[in-house]
């Protein structure tokens, strides 16, 4: 039954994977949900995040705890994901949970990403979560002081 209240984007070509249902669950917990939790249910966890991302639409905040996950975890390699978010005005939500999290990433993709938020559609939100970045240096990229 609680499976049924979960909804998935579904694309032509994409049918969920096993991986992708049990992820799904353990993020839509509304309590002791954790990326470690999904991360153990496949040999490529940055694949299974971005699969939550783009195709779980409900409960909403599944794909927002996936983007944290990648966000927080795997930066480096969701870069250019991240990236996209950020570009992409209908991805704002899942561009600002990643824009908190640039104190734990990897300094360079924080200062790259808070570079492009600054000039990214509809900076004002963004440019509010770069300023309470503890780093000097990404609250410089994105040109606050």
């Amino acid at each position: 039954m609680w499976f049924a209240l979960m909804t998935f984007a579904q694309a032509a070509d994409w049918t969920p994977s096993p991986a992708f249902e049990a992820g799904a669950r353990a993020l839509a917990a509304r309590h002791d949900s954790s990326c470690e939790a999904v991360e153990a249910l496949t040999t490529d966890p940055v694949a299974l995040l971005r699969e939550l991302v783009d195709h779980a639409a409900a409960p909403p905040w599944v794909p927002m705890r996936a983007a944290d996950c990648l966000a927080s975890r795997h930066a480096e390699a969701a870069k250019v994901d991240i990236l996209a978010w950020i570009a992409d005005p209908e991805r704002k939500g899942l561009a600002w949970v990643a824009l908190d999290r640039l104190d734990v990433m990897p300094e360079p993709i924080a200062i790259e990403l808070a570079a492009a938020a600054a000039v990214a559609p509809e900076p004002d939100r963004s440019l509010r979560r770069i300023a309470k970045s503890e780093r000097t240096a990404v609250r410089a990229a994105a040109g606050l002081p």
